[in-house]
């Protein structure tokens, strides 16, 4: 099957061929296929790999970027959760889910603040208003690379609570090709859809996430908060894989890839790229040993 997108192609940035790259990461690679986390730390990988503009603040024009593996989805790893950047780094950006609990304490989650730090490493490296990036991975109808693989999520989908909220965030919209090495080349073959969020006044979202939160454990001792709705709930499309009304209401913006620099688009009544207006793909799934597996019936997209 082509590529579904080939006007993203113009921003595949190749820095290497596709055997200096299986040369590099050779030594990084697991009997899976996939890449360990060294890898992350290694200047001779990290020297391979482009520089990706995925998002600007819409508060205060804060340009975020990184380093990204576009060669293979070795290295890729997308989760349930916020990511503080968008290729993997080993640190999540705003996890606050309880493990085990009674009840709601006061600080659940905790009040965060630009200068938090986890395990020594700022959990914020951008501006004040960052939230998070959640990621999803569209293989495009192909077979994952891998014996077992789990995807949370093909299609791209907001969270409500933060585009909704009576101290209204934002969200930004980019599509990032991933290629395959198919005849000693690099060739566009799935689509990494990112979605990161910003708020003017973090502390205050949190608040209200946490009220809310409290309610729903007190009605429901089985409810376990989380900042992100996991794709398995979504037995079919609804409002919040509309991406469509959430630009034209001002709340979700995008990067323009037909412009030098990628331009951030947002504000009342914009549209969004073609491409943008219905991704197909599934909701959740498992992979293993050849197989799909799902333990949600009825939790796939069509």
């Amino acid at each position: 099957m082509p590529y579904p997108y080939p006007e993203l192609r113009s921003i595949i940035q190749l820095k290497c061929a596709p055997k200096e790259y299986q040369r590099v990461i050779t030594r990084f690679t697991k009997a899976d296929g996939r890449i360990m986390d060294e890898r992350l730390v290694e200047p001779v990988y990290q020297f391979l790999l482009p520089d990706v503009t995925y998002a600007r603040c819409p508060i205060c024009g804060h340009i975020l970027k990184c380093r990204v593996d576009i060669y293979s989805l070795q290295g890729w790893a997308v989760g349930p959760e916020f990511d503080q950047s968008l290729y993997p780094d080993g640190y999540q950006a705003a996890d606050f889910r309880a493990k085990t609990f009674v009840s709601m304490p006061d600080d659940f989650p905790p009040r965060i603040t630009p200068k938090d730090v986890f395990d020594g490493v700022q959990k914020f490296a951008h501006c004040e208003h960052f939230l998070g990036v959640h990621k999803f991975l569209n293989l495009h109808g192909a077979l994952p690379p891998f014996n077992y693989f789990i995807n949370y999520g093909e299609v791209p989908y907001v969270e409500p609570w933060i585009l909704e909220s009576s101290i209204p965030g934002f969200s930004i919209l980019h599509a990032l090709p991933v290629c395959k090495i198919e005849n000693d080349d690099f060739l566009p073959a799935y689509t990494i859809f990112s979605l990161t969020y910003f708020c003017p006044n973090r502390a205050s979202l949190f608040d209200e996430w946490r009220e809310d939160a409290k309610k729903s454990m007190n009605s429901d001792p089985e409810y376990y908060p989380g900042l992100i709705s996991p794709g398995y709930f979504f037995k079919e499309r609804n409002r919040i894989h509309d991406l469509a009304y959430f630009a034209n209401i001002g709340r979700l913006g995008f990067l323009d890839f037909t412009q030098p620099q990628s331009p951030l688009i947002i504000g009342k009544g914009v549209s969004l790229p073609i491409i943008f207006n219905h991704i197909e793909g599934r909701s959740y799934f498992e992979w293993e040993n050849g197989e799909f597996k799902n333990h949600f019936e009825g939790a796939i997209i069509k």
